[in-house]
């Protein structure tokens, strides 16, 4: 059932399971009554949890040779993922698909699930991005497994708020590290991303070997866009997900450029809910140096990048 109409446990049936490239997959799922409407109101930046538990390991081979000791590890807790795309397609159903990157023994496990299997999930959860009223351009920036929110706030800006200016940068180690099936193509522009240009918004990316896009760090393709661009710093916000040194080094350019900057944080989450209080994250309160601690599954995953202590 939906406790509060926000949120709840729910049953969903796989639609597909698809691996992107060598190391992603793409899981999406069909949520129907309760569950369609509570996940009808998710917004960007939100996540779930799923319980992996019961799944079954794959067979050796199949199993990623640097993961195959890690992958017979027992799991017993549930595993958070947020959000790439949400949508209703009738009243009491809704779809809502997740990237995730084989990783470990929950990851792997994931690998094994299939078109018509009923899986259980905890969501949606935590407090997404926002985008204050008087902005006019949103600057997205993601790295690696950090895609999934960020091109799921693109999709709802171009559905909801066409009217502001929005624009993509992301970066990853390489070619095959992008969680994108458009980047897989031949026919791919280099340094484009077609899921981005399918909804109207430009996307700029670059890897650190150079084989897609510029070669080098995506904090470093933003500074020279937002010196080669009329960007008025009270009208724009950077929303941004990915790893903690890359998002540490977007908020000192953020800072330095005097633009408003949203993180979304990575942390072990096992409840989700705030209860066992191992998803700490310390925040600044004031300009005395004074710090609390908050917690990233309940108060996050979205922070002002100023206020986290890096």
């Amino acid at each position: 059932m939906c406790n509060n109409k926000d949120k709840g446990v729910f049953s969903a049936t796989v639609r597909y399971n698809e691996p992107i490239g060598e190391y992603y997959y793409r899981l999406s799922l069909l949520f129907e009554g309760d569950g369609a409407s509570c996940f009808a109101k998710a917004l960007p930046g939100q996540f779930l949890e799923v319980k992996v538990e019961s799944l079954s390991c794959p067979a050796p081979e199949d199993i990623p040779e640097n993961l195959r000791d890690a992958a017979q590890r027992s799991v017993i807790l549930r595993r958070p993922f947020s959000f790439v795309d949400v949508f209703k397609i009738e009243d009491n159903k809704t779809v809502v698909d997740i990237i995730y990157l084989i990783t470990g023994a929950s990851t792997v496990r994931m690998t094994t699930i299939s078109p018509g299997d009923t899986l259980s999930f905890t969501g949606p959860l935590g407090n997404g991005f926002a985008i204050p009223s008087e902005k006019k351009c949103v600057i997205l920036v993601a790295g690696g497994v950090g895609v999934p929110p960020v091109e799921h706030v693109a999709r709802w800006l171009s559905e909801n708020k066409p009217e502001l200016k929005t624009v993509a940068f992301i970066g990853a180690r390489s070619k095959e590290h992008l969680p994108f099936a458009s980047t897989l193509s031949e026919n791919c522009e280099n340094g484009k991303v077609g899921e981005f240009a399918q909804i109207g918004v430009d996307s700029f990316t670059t890897t650190d070997d150079g084989s897609f896009g510029d070669k080098g760090f995506v904090t470093s393709r933003l500074e020279q866009w937002l010196a080669e661009n009329e960007i008025t710093a009270s009208d724009a916000v950077i929303l941004s997900c990915g790893p903690e040194p890359m998002l540490m080094n977007l908020s000192k350019l953020a800072q330095k450029w005097d633009i408003d900057c949203q993180v979304s944080l990575e942390r072990q989450m096992a409840c989700g809910i705030g209860l066992c209080q191992s998803c700490a994250v310390e925040i600044k309160v004031n300009d005395n140096e004074e710090t609390v601690y908050k917690l990233c599954c309940k108060d996050g995953p979205v922070f002002n990048s100023q206020e986290v202590v890096w």
